[in-house]
């Protein structure tokens, strides 16, 4: 099932894109030629970053090692890291952004790559939760699941867990829409996409309080604990701010 999200969400994502570009009025073959750069880098990334921090593989050098980052592991364990995948991401916005030569353009080009991202993370979080790949933390509350196979991974660790899954597709579903609602009250054309980046990924770290995951660089404060995944966010959210910041500042599009 986690497959079948994934393949899915791509999918989802390339039609939402063409929906956006035709609503927008850009070139969604432009896009869709960067495609496989959106798709082998989040990959690469992904993979090289869990092979880091889960066995300090630093730069991979003999045939088992190079092997090993670039064929995935389909028996059930999904050897990818977050940072990895949503840097690969971002580089990929980043590289087709500066690929653009009119400013305008640039900021449609974020809000559509924005909304297709959200909305095909909906139907992810749903096939990650039927996937039961990942593991969650256990509850007693109203919000906890129980498995449905006999075969789950998950069976004999809880008797119920938080269903991270629907918890990624509700903090998608509801980025999207305050974006969409953002757009209508200061009534702008395009723009908030790099809103939309930002609270997501600040948002993303609710998803990550109920996920079980070996946690790196850890800090305890508060009563909650953060890791280096809560870090990258933060970080990637502040640089995303700076960069929606100085591009409106010295490119004054909204003037």
């Amino acid at each position: 099932m986690t497959w079948v999200g994934i393949v899915l969400s791509i999918f989802v994502f390339v039609f939402l894109l063409k929906f956006y570009c035709k609503r927008y009025k850009l070139n969604f073959w432009k896009v869709f030629s960067w495609l496989p750069v959106f798709i082998i880098l989040p990959y690469i990334l992904g993979s090289y970053m869990y092979y880091l921090l889960h066995h300090w593989l630093i730069v991979p050098v003999s045939i088992n090692d190079i092997l090993a980052v670039i064929i995935p592991n389909i028996s059930g364990s999904y050897d990818f890291h977050f940072i990895g995948i949503w840097l690969g991401f971002f580089i990929a916005v980043y590289m087709f952004v500066n690929s653009v030569n009119i400013y305008i353009e640039k900021f449609k080009w974020i809000d559509v790559l924005f909304y297709s991202l959200t909305l095909s993370l909906v139907p992810l979080g749903f096939f990650l939760l039927l996937g039961q790949s990942f593991y969650w933390l256990s509850t007693t509350s109203s919000l906890g699941v129980s498995v449905i196979s006999s075969n789950s991974a998950m069976l004999g660790r809880w008797s119920q867990f938080y269903p991270v899954g629907i918890f990624l597709s509700l903090v998608s579903l509801i980025n999207f829409l305050v974006v969409f609602i953002v757009y209508y009250i200061f009534k702008k054309k395009y723009g908030f996409g790099f809103l939309g980046f930002i609270l997501l990924l600040l948002s993303l770290n609710i998803v990550f309080v109920f996920q079980s995951y070996p946690r790196y660089a850890v800090i305890n404060y508060g009563g909650y604990i953060y890791d280096i995944k809560n870090y990258f966010t933060v970080f990637l959210a502040i640089l995303t701010g700076v960069s929606w910041f100085k591009f409106i500042k010295e490119k004054k599009i909204w003037e």
